[in-house]
């Protein structure tokens, strides 16, 4: 059952992503006139700023890699887990993960 759920709650979220819209960038704000008073508060924002461009980027791989990447970075699941929902081998969910992170690699040095 509890695979079930989360493969529902896995595919909202890659719906969710697919179809958000991108934020406004710390400059785009600024340029809007909006000001940072607090360094912290700054940070906090570049930092989920920085995490949404890595799940796009990785919403913007191949289905296959997206969805075991998403399981295994954001989600924190083990490879018998992944496996057990994409129904794979966790051999292959291992070489999914690492060519998925191979491409995520170009993604971000190209």
């Amino acid at each position: 059952f509890s695979t079930w759920m989360f493969t529902v709650a896995h595919n909202l979220l890659v719906n969710y992503y697919r179809d958000k819209k991108s934020a406004l960038s710390v400059e785009q704000m600024e340029m809007a006139g909006i000001q940072f008073k607090d360094e912290k508060y700054l940070n906090k924002l570049v930092n989920q700023l920085e995490i949404k461009l890595a799940i796009d980027k990785i919403m913007a791989l191949p289905a296959e890699y997206a969805q075991v990447l998403i399981m295994r970075l954001v989600n924190q699941l083990e490879y018998k887990e992944i496996a057990e929902i994409i129904g794979k081998e966790e051999g292959n969910v291992r070489v999914i993960v690492s060519r998925g992170l191979d491409k995520l690699n170009q993604e971000f040095t190209s």
